[in-house]
Order: C-alpha cells, then sequence, then structure tokens
C-alpha cells in the first residue's frame, strides 16, 4: 500500500472534491470489520453532481477519438501504477482473494488498453460518438 490517502475518499464534483457531514463506513464483508469513513452525499451534492455531468457530457460528446484514446491510455497507466493498492482496496471492500481482486484490475487495465488502440475505422457510429 502506497499510502493511507488511497483509502480515504471524497465525493467529486464538477472536478472538486468535497466531504460531507454525514459520514458513512465501508465494512469489509469477510471480517465484517469496519474500513474507511465515506461521505454521504446531500441533495444538493447531488443536484450539483447531475448539472455537473450535463455540461461535461456536452463538452465530452466533441471529443474526437484521438484524445479519447489518449484519456484511456493515461487511465490505463494511472491504474498501473496503483494496481496493489486498488486490488487491495477490492480485496478489502469487496471481501474478495487478494488474487482475484488482483487479476480484475488487470482486467480493467487491459479493456483500457485495448479501447485506447482501437483504430477510430473500427467504430461503428464514429459521427454519433457520445
Amino acid at each position: 500500500m502506497s499510502s493511507n490517502r488511497f483509502f480515504t475518499f471524497k465525493n467529486t464534483i464538477g472536478g472538486a472534491l468535497r466531504g460531507s457531514k454525514r459520514l458513512g463506513h465501508g465494512i469489509n464483508p469477510s471480517t465484517r470489520k469496519p474500513l474507511w469513513d465515506v461521505p454521504i452525499a446531500s441533495s444538493q451534492d447531488l443536484e450539483s453532481a447531475v448539472s455537473s455531468a450535463r455540461v461535461a457530457f456536452a463538452d465530452w460528446s466533441k471529443t474526437p477519438w484521438a484524445h479519447r484514446q489518449a484519456c484511456l491510455t493515461q487511465a490505463s497507466k494511472l491504474l498501473a501504477e496503483r494496481k496493489n493498492d486498488m486490488s487491495r482496496l477490492l480485496s478489502l471492500e469487496c471481501g474478495k482473494p487478494p488474487q482475484f481482486a488482483e487479476l480484475e484490475v488487470i482486467h480493467a487495465i487491459n479493456f483500457l488498453d485495448f479501447f485506447g488502440l482501437l483504430p477510430s475505422s473500427t467504430l461503428c457510429c464514429q459521427h454519433e460518438l457520445v
């Protein structure tokens, strides 16, 4: 585990991190022990998230495939750099055996790599990317 920061959670709304007055906590289903605090979004947080998502979708829908591929490649790189942390998170949060959690992360990396390298000519609806 690289740091405890990986297991500190905030909501992300419009690119900004938000805490909350209300907190829940994760529970390890294998041990039933509490894990970490999780912020519970307020109604205003939800309204802000939906509004931000609408704005982001309008911009993203105009993004060319080449830029989307670069985003997928970057996401793959970042996930690979944090593979051990993400595997541990999945193991704790979902009760998965560590080797299965690691396989899930590897599968996610491979998924991102596959679509990050997919040529635009293979897209069926490239004029209607959303």
